[in-house]
């Protein structure tokens, strides 16, 4: 039998693997020498230009790989001898894996990939959007979120050996704030609750987005909890508060309702008996912003409004006995 003293590569198997522990035949010829010794050089196989952990001359027409480093990327088999390096025609691809993910993070910041064969990565997309890669290594890929990025979706990581899909999914939390709405859509001053639903109210961590008295209607600040990155509760509307949008200011910019919360008139007492020419005292809650006072129908000039009181001038020819009633934008109470 005659033993080549030249190098060949002539096939491998398979033509895809995951870097660590692995199985990879290669075949050819001159890898040892008729006595039976290696002719394989120390560190002379490799994949891609990155050594292999480990592999075995198993004899003068057979190499087998049994673990391909973290850093390896997908390209050409090379095994030096004490003749000369041969390099395969083929690539060896390394399949990309995915072990985790950074679970929950705030827009415009970093996640953090972590997994197998990621060296060479080419392309991060998340919720379908391609993000900028930062970094890459065998073991971990950071990327760069956009600053309006919102809501939850899997990570993909494309290389040369392929693309892999996380298999859990990344929260991103809004760093902007928004309102989409409010519920019930009229109150009344004092202890209520207003539910708002929106986005941006706190972060990735927890922590409440929103700004020192940074809830407020018809620009009153009302006492509120943060509930979560999705819901603030109004639970007292101040006095003084009139019908007007609801606002909330946080560090990432103000959020403005588009449509108004209505504060509802309510009246606790009027004057009782009164002269003709004089003024009648209604007082309640929610009578800012008081557009008309009646007594029994007739229209009164209306002299001073507070949240909590409206005055307003009886004719000098009125007689009898009648209700009042206060109205503002649209509502009235009697």
């Amino acid at each position: 039998t005659a033993f080549a003293t030249q190098p060949t590569i002539s096939s491998f198997t398979p033509t895809s693997t995951v870097t660590g522990a692995t199985t990879v035949t290669i075949t050819g010829a001159g890898f040892k020498n008729a006595a039976g010794t290696s002719l394989v050089s120390a560190s002379g196989v490799k994949v891609g230009g990155t050594a292999v952990t480990t592999y075995t001359v198993d004899s003068a027409t057979q190499i087998s790989i049994t673990n391909v480093a973290a850093a390896t990327v997908s390209g050409a088999i090379s095994v030096t001898t004490s003749a000369a390096t041969v390099t395969s025609t083929g690539t060896l691809y390394i399949t990309p894996t995915i072990s985790g993910v950074t679970s929950s993070v705030d827009a415009g910041r970093d996640i953090t990939i972590t997994g197998t064969g990621l060296a060479g990565t080419n392309s991060v997309a998340w919720n379908g959007r391609s993000l900028v890669i930062t970094s890459a290594s065998g073991t971990s890929v950071t990327a760069h979120l956009p600053s309006d990025a919102s809501g939850t979706g899997k990570v993909t990581v494309t290389t040369a050996g392929g693309t892999v899909t996380s298999s859990g999914s990344v929260t991103v939390y809004t760093t902007t704030p928004s309102i989409a709405s409010f519920t019930p859509t009229s109150s009344v001053t004092g202890s209520t609750t207003v539910t708002i639903t929106g986005a941006g109210f706190k972060n990735a961590a927890g922590t409440s987005m929103v700004s020192a008295n940074g809830v407020k209607i018809g620009g009153v600040t009302a006492t509120y909890t943060v509930d979560s990155a999705t819901q603030i509760t109004i639970s007292s509307i101040a006095a003084a508060t009139a019908t007007g949008a609801i606002t909330v200011a946080t560090s990432g910019g103000t959020a403005t309702s588009a449509t108004s919360l209505v504060i509802t008139p309510t009246i606790s007492a009027a004057t009782a008996n009164v002269n003709v020419g004089s003024d009648v005292t209604i007082t309640g809650t929610g009578l800012t912003g008081a557009t008309a006072v009646t007594w029994n129908g007739r229209s009164l000039v209306i002299t001073s409004i507070a949240a909590t009181s409206v005055t307003a001038t009886i004719p000098t020819d009125a007689t009898g006995t009648g209700y009042v009633t206060v109205t503002k934008i649209g509502r009235a109470h009697v």
